[in-house]
């Protein structure tokens, strides 16, 4: 395949995707929104016509029904019933008729109509109502409410205003609203249109039907399917046609290249951004290869780092088994003179270059730790003892239970604890303050340090770890990176690592009390 066609496909390709992807996510939710809102037209249109319709026979059902009966009877006793009549007709519009009947005879009728222009419908006395009937073109329903034994309070209801404003709710122009008297399983459908879907709804309990015919109009989703595929159509013609321009350019230029005519034409900058990419490509691989000399590097030093180690280790415990014979065979005169205050001096220069030793030791040592119970505790106490006569004029606070045991290499412990406090005592100008606790917890020992020291500046918090690194003055850096390989690496544990320049430091260490 030529390298134009690939390029076309390529640019092509990924914009019908994605305008697939968005029509099938978009037109997914369009299509439930445009139902949903559907559905809420539809529920909302029949909750007005049964607002209406309630309100149009409002009278005749409870709990208004009784008291209109005992209130036409009472003002009939008071007769007064023509003069309510003319009031409650101007409240009540859609009341064409009331009547009082007993035993059949009539004994008063108030009417907007001629006498004898109604009270000739059959009543259903489940609904105590007529069916819909029509006089002179307009629809009317007849009631029949029982007063008593023997008296029945009769009447008339226009509902023509009612179809008429119910057809209004319709939600197409060309829709219709019926209202059938009778239950829906009974109701007859509507006349077959096309394009035209008819719905029924029960009323009065399903004792009567409303048929709503709507006309199946597109709806939202279709007329955005119809849009988008006509979109559609436009970004993938001009997709291609791009394609295609960039396609011939490209491959244009790069023709040009390889006949040697860069210089005889126009600007090349796909191509100079091209080489300036593969320069940038060379780079790294010239630095990641640099690294990998590095940690080769690093390793092999390691290896020569961990000879040499032990053999300082051999002269140095020849110069302190000297240094105890010598110290051993002088009189008690002569030790606290001169000569023994310069072997107090050897003394104490062997002790910094063995702890200078032991650190590097740790950083290369290949051999795995001892583990054995060890107390806590105890090491805590010979570590501060230690650093209490070299520091005196800080002060130690130490916070520790009795008896903290945990399976650990003892050594290692103690020179992890040994080099967190020397780097706090380094990092105070006296006065100051180290305080150290160390609490049980679940399956582990909590040990926590915390100094009133310069602390570690933010930008320095990720580098102290490593050996060589330093923010002192002096000093080789092997302190806390040997505590990085001790506590994680060596005993599985974790170290929680909180500081803020000018506020001190916080160290907190959680060695597991069992080693798998």
């Amino acid at each position: 395949m030529k390298i134009r066609t690939k390029i076309v496909l390529l640019s092509a390709l990924p914009v019908t995707a994605a305008l697939a992807a968005i029509f099938f996510s978009a037109g997914s939710l369009i299509k439930s929104s445009d139902e949903e809102l559907s559905r809420a037209r539809f529920e909302k249109t029949l909750k007005n016509m049964e607002v209406s319709f309630n309100e149009y026979f409002v009278i005749v059902r409870p709990p208004l029904r009784e008291t209109f009966v005992s209130l036409i009877l009472k003002l009939h006793e008071w007769d007064q019933l023509n003069t309510f009549f003319v009031s409650f007709a101007s409240l009540y519009p859609h009341l064409e008729r009331i009547a009082l009947h007993s035993d059949g005879r009539r004994l008063a009728e108030m009417s907007r109509r001629p006498e004898g222009s109604f009270g000739k419908a059959q009543i259903d006395p489940e609904t105590s109502l007529s069916n819909i009937f029509w006089v002179a073109g307009k629809p009317y329903v007849e009631f029949s409410l029982p007063a008593d034994n023997s008296r029945q309070v009769r009447g008339t209801i226009a509902v023509a205003p009612f179809i008429e404003g119910a057809e209004k709710l319709t939600l197409t122009p060309g829709g219709s609203v019926k209202v059938y008297s009778v239950p829906p399983a009974l109701a007859p459908s509507g006349a077959a249109k096309a394009g035209f879907v008819e719905k029924q709804y029960p009323l009065l309990g399903g004792l009567w039907t409303l048929a709503v015919m709507e006309e199946d109009v597109p709806g939202f989703y279709q007329r955005f399917r119809n849009a988008f595929l006509i979109f559609s159509v436009i970004v993938i013609a001009l997709t291609f046609s791009l394609a295609m321009s960039f396609a011939k350019n490209f491959t244009d230029r790069l023709d040009a290249v390889a006949s040697g005519r860069i210089g005889q034409g126009g600007s090349f900058d796909e191509i100079t951004a091209l080489e300036e990419k593969l320069s940038g490509f060379y780079d790294i691989k010239s630095k990641l290869k640099k690294q990998i000399s590095s940690q080769e590097s690093a390793g092999i030093l390691g290896h020569h780092v961990a000879m040499i180690g032990h053999e300082f280790r051999n002269p140095i415990a020849a110069i302190k088994n000297a240094q105890y014979f010598i110290n051993s065979q002088l009189p008690d005169n002569v030790k606290k003179g001169k000569i023994g205050r310069h072997l107090d001096v050897i003394k104490n220069e062997i002790k910094q270059i063995s702890f200078m030793i032991e650190d590097l030791l740790s950083l290369s040592r290949l051999k795995p730790p001892v583990y054995a119970l060890c107390d806590v505790s105890a090491i805590l106490d010979e570590c501060v003892e230690m650093f209490r006569h070299e520091y005196k004029l800080i002060d130690f606070e130490l916070s520790v239970k009795k008896n903290l045991r945990i399976k650990a290499d003892a050594s290692e412990i103690r020179q992890v604890f040994s080099n967190i406090i020397k780097n706090a005592c380094e990092a105070i100008t006296p006065p100051g303050e180290i305080k150290i606790s160390a609490t049980p917890e679940k399956s582990a020992v909590s040990v926590k340090f915390a100094d009133t020291g310069c602390g570690v500046p933010a930008d320095k918090m990720e580098e102290i770890w490593q050996p060589f690194i330093s923010t002192k003055s002096s000093g080789m850096g092997f302190g806390l990176a040997t505590v990085k390989k001790i506590v994680e690496e060596r005993h599985k544990g974790t170290i929680i690592f909180q500081s803020r320049q000018g506020a001190g430091t916080e160290i907190t260490l959680i060695l597991p009390r069992e080693q798998s």
